[in-house]
């Protein structure tokens, strides 16, 4: 087994170029080691020079990346004469699992289809910031998706449309786009907060009847619609999803009275939290990762594995938000010694390892994006860290993005449980590969959650759940699609149209107390439920406690199972097939 570390300025070079014609003795020796691979070639600046070409500019980042193993492959079949069949070329198996599927190009990769709708959304912008007869002019667009970052495992496809239904323009997208919109600075919005969602909703309608009154010739016109709460746009078969936030909305949400009833104070509150987040700290959260793929082209694909694999073991984002994913790699690439990974394989196996050997109760984990926290900033954090670790959350992630609530990412989510079993999971992934460096071609040892452990499963209606355009879990073992140019078998939803994940947030808003629920949203048909250990307890008889509860014969309460099954049916009626219970 031999090891390659690649140079990143080097390794996706498409033309090697090799020794000037007229340097005859170097030119001989250049094609007798490259054989019939090297050609005599003129190149822009008048050189003519003996060179090997490996592919050509239009070819996909996919297909590139493995320029290496092309040349690997040659070598060892023109200087020993040993196949390709012969050779394990271990660099982009797991990719597998992030790859579109179906695919209409070989090759096609999660950057080819991220980058489709960021040159869409770019368009899209200029198009709305040049809209007239506004009350306020659109100064920035602004994308907060993870597709913005090249982040997402499932990356929007074109497939959205738009049809008339009773009269009323309603699109279909299984996964709207987020973005902001930034109005210029006025100080006549009003200081009520229902006043201002009723002025953003005209701001909806205004920009929507614009747009429809645009220049742009029928080809590539976009399509919109307000609604109370959102601007729905679709254009180029995408559907970009808009919200306008006002700073004084988020002032509003943070004040309370204080006990004397007269003086506003201002405090953090959860909702005011979840504004400033869509408002401010993820555009600029989005701006700096973005960048950061820009200088490590292997940034996206890795954070899209990693949440993958976080997927396919029931993780989803409400138990570990995909903003912490991307945090911990991009720590990975800004201050680990090693070089950054080149091959998404190498980075999404450093990530695994680094999840697995991390201490996450000494550790902070600082990502100074553009070195934009002091020196000093850091060391009276860590201080704080270290002398008070009660009082900041179990994952704790501080960045320049957090508007100085440090550790904000992980301050809902993962909760110690769910960072212990992130852990151990992490472990037990990196003992397979130290185990047996082969077990990498075999993705579903990866991929497949284990459904032992839980106490129920809840089976879906497979015809309901929104569809996906990568593969599920238990089709990672599929070496190839059916069809090349294979069609997507549903058509998408009604947009916002989200049964599976409106399940789980009612089961998790109105039972949570007694379980945890967990699911794979890549097109997951099961929901695993496990009772929580405190709700399993026996409980003395109060008001406090009857809830989810009956009566023992020795006059406790003790958890209802039957009737939370029951709920669990009734409230996922239509969606819910079956509800097996294990243990």
């Amino acid at each position: 087994m031999l090891g390659l570390s690649l140079n990143g300025a080097d390794a996706f070079n498409l033309v090697d170029k090799g020794p000037e014609a007229i340097d005859t003795v170097a030119s001989e020796a250049f094609r007798s080691f490259w054989q019939g691979k090297a050609e005599l070639r003129r190149f822009k600046d008048g050189s003519i020079t003996e060179s090997c070409v490996w592919g050509e500019a239009t070819d996909p980042i996919g297909q590139k990346r493995l320029i290496v193993r092309s040349i690997v492959q040659f070598l060892l079949h023109a200087h020993l004469d040993i196949s390709s069949s012969n050779v394990r070329y271990l660099a982009d198996q797991f990719e597998v699992a992030i790859a579109p599927f179906p695919v209409k190009k070989l090759h096609e990769t999660i950057e080819e289809r991220s980058l489709a709708v960021v040159r869409a959304f770019d368009t899209l912008g200029r198009m709305m910031r040049d809209l007239e007869q506004l009350p306020l002019t659109i100064n920035a667009i602004v994308g907060t998706d993870p597709v913005f970052r090249y982040t997402d495992p499932d990356p929007p496809r074109p497939t959205a449309s738009g049809l008339l239904a009773n009269g009323r323009l309603v699109f279909l997208s299984a996964k709207p786009i987020h973005a902001t919109i930034q109005l210029e600075a006025s100080g006549k919005w009003p200081s009520d907060l229902e006043a201002i969602r009723r002025l953003k909703t005209a701001f909806y309608l205004r920009i929507a009847e614009s747009i429809s009154k645009g220049k742009e010739t029928a080809t590539n016109k976009p399509l919109a619609q307000a609604c109370n709460d959102c601007l729905d746009v679709l254009y180029e078969q995408y559907l970009f999803r808009f919200v306008i936030i006002h700073p004084r909305e988020i002032t509003i949400l943070r004040e309370y009275l204080a006990d004397n009833k007269v003086t506003r104070l201002q405090q953090d509150t959860d909702e005011s939290i979840a504004l400033e987040m869509q408002a401010t700290i993820l555009p600029m959260l989005t701006g700096f990762l973005h960048g950061l793929h820009q200088q490590y082209f292997s940034f996206g694909s890795v954070a899209a594995l990693a949440k993958r694999w976080l997927y396919s073991q029931l993780i989803d984002s409400y138990l570990w938000p995909d903003e912490c994913t991307e945090l911990l790699l991009a720590a990975i690439y800004l201050n680990q010694p090693v070089q950054p990974p080149i091959q998404p394989q190498t980075g999404f196996l450093r990530w695994l390892q680094f999840v697995a050997s991390t201490d996450w109760s000494k550790d902070m984990i600082v990502v100074n994006l553009n070195d934009e926290l002091s020196s000093e900033t850091i060391e009276q954090l860590e201080k704080q860290f270290y002398d008070r670790r009660q009082s900041f959350p179990p994952l704790t992630i501080v960045t320049p993005a957090d508007a100085g609530k440090y550790g904000l990412f992980g301050r809902r989510a993962p909760t110690v449980e769910i960072l212990n079993r992130v852990t151990l999971l992490a472990q037990a992934a990196t003992r397979l590969i130290d185990t047996n460096y082969r077990m990498v071609q075999k993705l579903q040892h990866f991929f497949e959650p284990s459904w032992e452990g839980y106490n129920l499963i809840v089976h879906l209606d497979t015809t309901i759940v929104t569809p996906i355009g990568i593969r599920k879990s238990k089709e990672m073992a599929v070496q190839g699609a059916t069809s090349l140019y294979a069609k997507p078998t549903k058509k998408d939803p009604a947009a916002g149209f989200y049964p599976v994940r409106f399940y789980l947030q009612e089961l998790r808003e109105a039972y949570g107390q007694f379980a945890i629920f967990f699911y794979d949203p890549c097109g997951g048909d099961r929901i695993a439920v496990l009772w929580r250990p405190q709700a399993l307890e026996e409980k003395p008889f109060s008001t406090t406690h009857v809830n989810g509860r009956m009566v023992t014969e020795h006059g406790a309460l003790h958890l209802n199972v039957d009737a939370l099954v029951r709920d669990f049916e009734l409230l996922g009626q239509g969606l819910v097939s079956r509800i097996e219970r294990l243990r």
